[in-house]
């Protein structure tokens, strides 16, 4: 099941070339805002064979928000078994 909040696109599937690289499809680049320089996250579920990319900027933008997020939750607890 994917998360109400989730909005996943399939863009396309390209080859990747000997020295490792992939092209990033147009539509792909446009909607996610792609442009030359931008500076990518490579993560991945070994034991599935998934890889995820992400623009750098936006992944830490993400894992600060949900860091934010957990330390609220951690005090509402705190304060509910007091």
């Amino acid at each position: 099941m994917v998360h109400p909040n989730i909005d996943i696109t399939f863009f396309g599937s390209n080859t990747m070339g000997e020295k490792g690289q992939v092209v990033v499809p147009i539509e792909g680049r446009q909607k996610l805002d792609l442009n030359p320089g931008d500076k990518l996250i490579f993560m991945g579920d070994i034991s599935k064979g998934v890889l995820f990319v992400a623009k750098a900027d936006v992944f830490e933008q993400h894992m600060s928000d949900m860091q934010a997020n957990f330390q609220s939750m951690r005090e509402q607890i705190k304060k509910k078994s007091k």
